[in-house]
C-alpha cells in the first residue's frame, strides 16, 4: 500500500486518492476507480461488496488473478452488474478492467 501512496504523491495525485486495506464491506462511498489486487477466490467472494463502491461510469480494476481463474472472475463481474472493458495478460497473470 505504501508504494501506491508514493506513486500517487510522485504523480501529484495524492489529494485525489484514498487507499484502504482490509474488508471491502468496511469502505463507504462511491469512487470513479476502485482497485483490488488479491487472489481470484477472494475477489469473487468480495464482488458483492466491491461493485457498489464503483460510481456509475466508473471502473473496477482487478489484478493478482492467475490465468486459469480469469473467466471465473469475469463471470462474477458480469453477475454483479459490471461489463468487462479489457482483460490484460502478462505470462500467467491477468488483470481485468470492468465498468459500471
Amino acid at each position: 500500500m505504501s508504494v501506491a501512496a508514493e506513486n500517487a504523491e510522485k504523480n501529484n495525485a495524492a489529494d485525489k486518492c484514498k487507499f484502504y486495506t482490509g474488508v471491502a464491506a468496511d469502505v463507504k462511498g462511491e469512487y470513479e476507480i476502485v482497485t483490488a489486487n488479491i487472489l481470484a477466490h477472494v475477489l469473487i467472494e468480495a464482488m458483492p461488496e466491491l461493485t457498489p463502491l464503483v460510481k456509475q461510469g466508473g471502473k473496477l480494476i482487478l489484478s493478482g488473478i492467475i490465468l486459469e481463474k480469469s473467466q471465473d472472475v469475469q463471470d462474477s463481474c458480469i453477475q454483479n452488474g459490471l461489463k468487462i472493458v479489457e482483460v490484460l495478460q502478462e505470462d500467467s497473470w491477468v488483470a481485468i478492467i470492468a465498468g459500471k
